[in-house]
């Protein structure tokens, strides 16, 4: 086998180790704390300190109403039970009723406006339940299928070393280190030659570079450098 083929397999088994290590990383990651999840829980906290505080305005204008009403209770009483009898009396008393029917009237629109922000707050902690319940649902099955997975992964991890450790040892010091020099800058490192172009650049290549493939030395690529692959 060729330096150049031996290079192409060591890359492509390289790529796999990559994959393997990436998704292992991944595994680690999902068995701890889940972000999504520590999200959702955030969200749900700042909801109910809202929904406590939005349902203690509303207990507060619904005493301010219940004050106002019992005032007003009061001086309809005092108008028409014939209590009062000073006109001027009368006149303030009905003054300060329309007053406090006016304030009333206020504090109904403010309350109502209230009951909508409490009622969407509760309807946003049922959103959020729902969410955290599906969330650990996908994150139990994921964990699931990792544990399954793992022996799998943990035999393919050893197959790509070994496969890796054995090309490299019969490559020289001095190709491993132009491979991965270039590997550095280039991804990837080794391009095949379709016709007469460079895969990697597809740019074509020079009659004498195609002729220098047929032997087993290195031949680069003289407009991206990556190692040529007949």
């Amino acid at each position: 086998m060729r330096q150049s083929e031996l290079l192409a397999a060591l890359e492509e088994w390289e790529g796999r180790l990559a994959a393997l290590s990436a998704e292992s990383e991944a595994v680690s990651r999902r068995a701890g704390p889940d972000p999504v999840s520590s999200g959702l829980v955030r969200q749900r906290e700042e909801g109910e300190a809202r929904l406590r505080q939005r349902t203690s305005a509303l207990r507060q204008l619904e005493l301010e109403a219940a004050n106002l009403k019992e005032r007003a209770t009061r001086h309809e009483r005092a108008l028409y039970d014939g209590s009062v009898r000073n006109p001027a009396d009368l006149q303030r008393r009905q003054h300060e009723l329309d007053s406090l029917r006016s304030q009333l009237d206020s504090l109904d629109e403010r309350q109502l406006e209230q009951i909508e922000l409490v009622e969407d707050d509760e309807r946003e902690l049922v959103r959020l339940d729902q969410a955290l319940q599906e969330r650990a649902q996908e994150v139990a099955a994921a964990r699931a299928a990792d544990e399954q997975r793992a022996p799998t992964r943990a035999q393919a991890e050893a197959a790509a070393r070994a496969e890796i450790a054995g090309l490299t040892a019969q490559l020289p010091e001095s190709v491993l280190r132009t491979y991965r020099r270039i590997s550095q800058r280039r991804q990837p490192a080794v391009a095949r030659v379709v016709g007469s172009t460079c895969s990697g650049c597809r740019l074509p290549l020079p009659h004498r570079i195609v002729e220098e493939l047929h032997g087993d030395q290195l031949v680069l690529c003289e407009n991206c450098e990556r190692i040529l692959l007949l």
